[in-house]
């Protein structure tokens, strides 16, 4: 029986024109979604609760507004689910973006510096047209994030959660990190605008036969928020590589000081995630690796 029989079902009750020759599931994404590639030419998600139909109907709706004005291939909304909201069966199938996702791992192998610099560049070209895109013509309500009331949350969260599960210095540097940052009134000052939400290296994807950046994947967490909580997913390649992104996408230094912030307690907004969502086994990771 092919991948997610039970599920490509409803695509052939509601494309029953569309042939489906080959299908094959992209495990990553198996803690929200179901994933498929179909035909090796259209992605289908499915989202696995009431929370990632919400996410994904609101993808789609961004998306379709969106993804002709971006520098960057992104996804395409091409087919989707009609008359049900129930997890299982609402879907959305975008074109498929061939690439590998842009680890630090890859993006280091070249050993090239000026092709490094190229890369960032897209990066920044791609997220000062997606920051400066006006919220308003989305459309539709968006979520707000990056407020200080988040993050005041988050460390509320992290504080009864996760602190009394490290060793006491790691507790302690977070709270005097989180202690600094809501203290400084000047720093959490910024401007709203849309935002990807998260830009790690599984959602960024890199052509290694043209050595360039391919696409930009996964848009469920966009909403209006900080333009830092974007830089914050690049720093995973260092200080260096954002400041190369600041070429073509200048980054004031309240922007770059809050990256850092959030870089450093997307661990623990992960592992609140986790439990909330009641993933124990990937909370009990993420805990790990913090201790």
């Amino acid at each position: 029986m092919e991948p997610g029989y039970d599920l490509l079902k409803h695509i052939r009750k509601r494309y029953p024109d569309l042939e489906i020759r080959s299908v094959r599931a992209l495990d990553d994404y198996r803690q929200e979604h179901h994933v498929y590639v179909v035909n090796e030419a259209v992605v289908f998600r499915f989202p696995s609760t009431p929370r990632g139909v919400q996410a994904l109907m609101r993808e789609k709706f961004i998306l379709s507004r969106i993804h002709a004005i971006l520098p960057l291939p992104v996804p395409r909304p091409l087919y989707s689910s009609s008359g049900t909201e129930q997890p299982g069966e609402v879907f959305v199938g975008y074109h498929y973006i061939e690439g590998m996702p842009l680890t630090p791992q890859r993006l280091q192998s070249s050993g090239d510096i000026q092709h490094q610099r190229r890369l960032a560049r897209q990066l920044g070209e791609f997220l000062k047209a997606l920051h400066e895109y006006p919220v308003d013509f989305i459309g539709i309500h968006l979520p707000q994030y990056e407020r200080k009331s988040d993050w005041q949350a988050l460390y509320q969260s992290a504080r009864e959660q996760i602190f009394p599960l490290l060793r006491p210095e790691v507790s302690r540097r977070f709270a005097a990190l989180f202690e600094e940052t809501l203290n400084d009134v000047p720093m959490l000052d910024f401007a709203p605008c849309l935002t990807h939400g998260r830009l790690e290296p599984y959602n960024v994807l890199y052509d290694e036969d043209n050595r360039q950046i391919s696409g930009v994947v996964d848009f469920s967490h966009a909403g209006v928020g900080d333009p830092a909580a974007d830089f914050a997913g690049l720093l995973v390649h260092g200080e260096e590589f954002l400041d190369w992104v600041s070429l073509s996408y200048p980054v004031p230094m309240a922007v770059h000081r809050r990256a850092q912030f959030i870089h450093s307690v997307t661990p623990l907004q992960d592992a609140v995630d986790c439990l909330a969502r009641g993933d124990q086994a990937g909370f009990d990771r993420l805990v790990a690796a913090l201790r």
